[in-house]
Order: C-alpha cells, then structure tokens, then sequence
C-alpha cells in the first residue's frame, strides 16, 4: 500500500514537473520572439526619396521665344506722277525677283513731253529777247556816253556865255538861247539815261523768266523720268496693286519690294527676364532714356522643316519698343550663320515661325532645377552621404518645367532631391535615393 502510495506521488510530481518545464519553454519562446520586435522600433527610418546629381554650381542664364520672320527692308513703290500705265514687266506677279534698277512700270509720258517740249521752247524765246536786251542796252551806253559828252560841252559852252554876258559883249536873246540847248542836251542825257536803266530792269526780267523756265524744264524732264519706275533694290515683288492699262495717280502706291537678304525676327520677353539676361544700362550720354546693352550675346535660331531642324547663330540687332501694358520688350535678332541642318534645308524666308534661344549672362552659387525640387517652404532639399540637408533657395528665374535658383554653397557629391518631400520627414534624415524615370534636362526653359 505504501509503495503504490508512493508510486502515485512520483506520478504526480513528473506530471507538474513536465508542465512547470512546458510553461518555462513557452515562457522563453514568447520572449524570443518579442525581443525582435522591440529591437526593430527602435532602428532609424530609412526614407526612399528620387535624386538626381548635382552637376555644378553655377548657370548661365537662358530665355527662350518664339517669332516670326520678317524683311527689315519692305520699300513701297508709289508713282510720283499720274496717267495711265503703258507697259508692265513681263510676268509682274506677287513674288516675281526684281533686279535693282529694273524697270517695272512705264506710265504713258506724251503729256509730259509735249510740256517739256513748250518749256524748251519757252526757254529758246526767252534767250532771243535777252540777245536783244542787251544788244539794246549795248547800243543805249554808247547813246548815253555821247548824250552826257554833249550836256558837259554845253554846260561848258553856257558858262562861257555868262561871262561873255557880263562883259556886254553878247546880247540878251543869244544867251537865253544857249540857256535852252543846254537844257535840251541835259534833258536827252536824263532820257537816255533812264532808259538804259530800264532796259537793264528789263535784262533782269527776262534772265529770272530765263531760271524759272529752266526750272520748269528740270522738273518737265523729271515728270517724263519718273514715267518709268524702276526697282530700288533688288528684292521680290509684293502687295502688286496696278498693272499694264489702269490709271494711277500720283503718290499711290502700287507694289511693295521686299528685300529678303535683310531679315529680321521680332521676339518678345518680359522685362524680368531681359534684365536677368542683360546688363542694362542708361543709354548713350547723348541719347539715355532707353535701352542699352552689349550686343555680342549668343544667340540661337531654330526651325523646322519636314522633320529636319536647321539651326543657326544670330545675333541681336537692338530693342524695338517696350510695351508698358505686358511689361515686355521686343528684340530684334538676326540670323548670321548655320550651324546645323540638311544641305537641302528650306531657307530662312519672311513668315516663318522660329524658336529663338537667349543666352545670358553667368550666375555663380546658382543652379538649374526642375519645378518639382521647390518646396513649399523656399528651400531645396540635397543628400549628402545619405542625409538629407536643406538650403535657402532665391528664385531668379522661372522656365516652364525648371529654375534658375540661388544657392549658397553646396557639399560636392550631393545629389538633388526632385519630388515634393512626403510628410514626417525632416533635415538630416535617411535618405536611400531613388532615379527618376524621366528628368528635367538642362536648359529646358
């Protein structure tokens, strides 16, 4: 009885001995696995952010705009004369190349050349009565030194008289006689005088009549000259107006010639933009209310045609106007040579849309970004050995996809971030970087 007694607790012991072991393994089982998980939460978070390498830490400036081509040369071709337009050139069309001095119209000039021919005989008249003129005026000078050789003779005759008076020695009646041939000769002499005076008058009269007709006759012969109308320049007709058999009168205009090897393409950009690519200044000491600036800046022209871009350099002429209401200044640029493009290339022609790129002046301490790397709260975020570092960001320029932003110096090797930065995450952070599938290239602004 004893020993089954005994045989029972032994069993009984193994039982809680066998379910005070389990309780123990399971109690470490638990604790091995819940040890893990505390170590975990207590491990830094790593955030996964696209970067993409910072190149350099300075930019030069760019703009870009569009405009069309146009001739910085377009004459009007008017007639200074009126009548009806006899002969035209052969096939005169809108876009016909003229030759500079080729004639294009002649207007019928018979009018004024029978005007011409009047003059020309006006003139010829007019040179016959001043032959005379002075012929008579010769004559009259012969006439009036002999007239005043006879009036001293009889001054001297009378005075010689008067004392013969004096003495007694002629009569009374002789010398109220010579009195009156004296007065005659001094009276012949005012005579003759007078008209020579006159028909010097006259001579005077008839030489002015003389330049006035000459005068007609230049602009008689000009009137039949400008019965032809010749080209100016040579270029290609536009805007044609008249041809052979219509009338036309004077200061109509009747075509426009267009001189393509002059060509210039207007393009606008905001003041901001041209202040940041110039270095303006206040003009020319004699001329300083406007705009002035170095002209030598590079300057890109691009096209396309049938799928081919054709590129050229250019270089800017000047400023055409400044627009107070957009804040805008036009530039003129013209393009200089080709650079790039198919030797079969369509050319460069009046109409024709181009792109036009503006290369500015050098920023240090700056940089090109895309849009997506401004963040809300004015900086740019950079990592640098794995951590995230954030700079102050100065916006000098925006493009359409990026910016030109100032920076102070930033750590060599460090790659910039190009996403708008998730919420939590804060500076010197962990940061796995991640490439960006498609991102902003350089220059695209």
């Amino acid at each position: 009885m004893k020993n089954k007694t005994m045989t029972n607790f032994l069993k009984a012991g193994s039982a809680a001995g066998i379910v005070i072991i389990a309780l123990i393994i399971y109690f470490v089982l638990v604790n091995s696995k819940q040890a893990p998980k505390q170590d975990n939460s207590r491990k830094e978070r790593v955030w996964q952010l696209t970067c993409v390498p910072i190149k350099d830490d300075s930019v030069r400036l760019e703009v870009d705009s569009y405009g069309t081509v146009r001739s910085g040369k377009t004459l009007s071709i008017s007639s200074l004369v009126k009548g009806k337009i006899a002969e035209a050139i052969n096939d005169l069309r809108n876009g016909l190349i003229v030759k500079k001095g080729q004639i294009i119209f002649k207007i019928d000039d018979t009018d004024y050349r029978h005007e011409l021919d009047m003059v020309n005989s006006k003139i010829v008249q007019i040179k016959t009565e001043i032959s005379d003129k002075e012929l008579q005026i010769k004559n009259e000078k012969l006439l009036l030194e002999s007239a005043a050789t006879q009036n001293q003779l009889a001054t001297k005759q009378l005075q010689r008289y008067q004392l013969l008076e004096k003495r007694n020695v002629i009569s009374h009646e002789k010398m109220e006689s010579e009195k009156i041939d004296a007065e005659e000769f001094k009276s012949d002499l005012i005579s003759t005088g007078n008209k020579f005076d006159s028909n010097k008058i006259m001579l005077n009269n008839l030489k002015a009549k003389l330049k006035y007709a000459e005068t007609q006759k230049e602009v008689a012969e000009l009137n039949v000259d400008r019965c032809t109308i010749k080209s100016p320049i040579d270029g290609r007709v536009e805007n044609l107006k008249f041809e052979s058999g219509e009338y036309v009168t004077a200061g109509e205009v009747m075509l426009d010639i267009v001189d393509d090897n002059d060509l210039e393409i207007p393009i606008s950009i905001s003041i901001d933009d041209a202040a940041n690519i110039f270095k303006f200044s206040e003009g020319t000491p004699d001329y300083s209310h406007w705009f002035s600036f170095a002209k030598t800046l590079p300057v890109k022209i691009e096209w396309n045609t049938n799928n081919i871009q054709t590129v050229w350099n250019g270089k800017i002429i000047g400023i055409e106007k400044y627009d107070k209401d957009t804040r805008t200044v036009v530039l003129l640029v013209k393009a200089e040579k080709k650079i790039s493009g198919s030797t079969d290339h369509v050319p460069l022609v009046e109409g024709m849309f181009c792109k036009v790129s503006l290369f500015g002046r050098k920023i240090n301490n700056a940089m090109r970004v895309p849009l997506s790397a401004l963040q809300l709260d004015g900086y740019i975020y950079t990592v640098h050995k794995g951590r995230l570092v954030g700079y102050m960001a100065k916006v000098i320029q925006y493009g359409i996809s990026t910016a030109v932003v100032s920076v102070k110096k930033i750590n060599k090797g460090s790659s910039l971030v190009v996403q708008k930065l998730p919420q939590g995450i804060a500076k010197g952070a962990k940061v796995e970087m991640l490439k960006p599938f498609d991102s902003a290239k350089d220059g695209d602004m």
